[in-house]
Parts: C-alpha cells; sequence; structure tokens
C-alpha cells in the first residue's frame, strides 16, 4: 500500500525519478561522523522566522537570525547576530558580532558591527570595529570602545631629553 512498487502482470512499474542519497555540501565527510556536532550547530542557532513576531528578551549562546520582528533586548554570548532585510529589532542588542540588513531601533554593543546596505539602525552603538556599506542609514551616537585604551598606551614625551632649537618666530599677519 505504502512504499511499494505495484505491478502489472510481469512488468514493474519504477518511480519516475531515481532517489540516490546525497550529502549536502554544506556539512564536511568529519561531521558525518559526530552526529553530536550537527545537533549542537542546530541547537546553538536561534532563528525567528518572516512571519513570527515575538516579544521578550532573547538570550542566546549561538548565532541568532531575524528574518521577522522583535520586541525585546537580544544577548548572545558567541555567535552573531543578523538582522536579515525586513527584520525588525526594537530593543537592544549585545552580542560578539552585529551584522544588520533589517532595521534596529535600539542601542547595539559589539566588537564588530557591518550595517549592509538593507540596514537602518536608529539609535546608538559602541563597537571595537565598524563597516558601513553604501545605501545604508544610520541614525544616533557612534562610541568606539577601544578608544579609552588608545590613549592609555600613549608615550609621553620627556620634555628634558627633547630639546628643539628655538626659531625667533614672526607674526605670519602684517
Amino acid at each position: 500500500m505504502f512504499g511499494k512498487n505495484k505491478t502489472t502482470g510481469d512488468k514493474d512499474e519504477t518511480l519516475p525519478f531515481s532517489v540516490i542519497p546525497t550529502i549536502p555540501p554544506q556539512i564536511k565527510e568529519n561531521e558525518l561522523s559526530d552526529p553530536e556536532s550537527l545537533r549542537s550547530d542546530r541547537a546553538n542557532s536561534t532563528i525567528i522566522a518572516t512571519d513570527v513576531e515575538f516579544e521578550g528578551n532573547i538570550n542566546a549562546s549561538g548565532q541568532v537570525y531575524v528574518y521577522g520582528k522583535v520586541k525585546g533586548n537580544m544577548t548572545s554570548a558567541e555567535g552573531p547576530v543578523k538582522v536579515i532585510p525586513n527584520g525588525l529589532v526594537t530593543g537592544n542588542i549585545l552580542c560578539r558580532e552585529l551584522i544588520i540588513d533589517g532595521m534596529i531601533e535600539g542601542h547595539c554593543q559589539a566588537n564588530t558591527i557591518h550595517i549592509c546596505e538593507h540596514g537602518r539602525l536608529d539609535g546608538t552603538m559602541t563597537y571595537d570595529q565598524f563597516s558601513v556599506k553604501k545605501g545604508d542609514i544610520f541614525t544616533g551616537q557612534a562610541n568606539q570602545s577601544r578608544q579609552r585604551e588608545a590613549m592609555i598606551n600613549v608615550i609621553d614625551i620627556n620634555h628634558e631629553t627633547f630639546m628643539v632649537p628655538s626659531i625667533e618666530s614672526k607674526p605670519l599677519i602684517r
């Protein structure tokens, strides 16, 4: 009844297509021997689908993909947060890497922030590295988090050992 080929007389009816198991190209051969690695990748990904409207905070350990709408704060300790075109986040985001190709309204804090050509950020951001593609919109305030660390590494000039010969200066305006 189900899954069996029916025969009529002496002829076998075969399926009009061939069933050959294939390995998707994104899966490496050594991963096939370790099903735990496949499960852990899936378990560490959070996806907000296109038609989903989520209200609340998200605390993830892996990747977060936002295709739909999120109203709340998002934190991802290890993986990147990607706001896909037509995705909307109203809230604050804290992560290692943030890729904005949708819209965010709030404060973003990440080591690396990329605003893509369809991206829009209305709010503030704190970053170590920042990149922008042509066509994006950013409205708000940007703060580089390593700016203070760079100031600490400035070496003072010892004025006693660094002597400049004095030149009599003349006024430039007469």
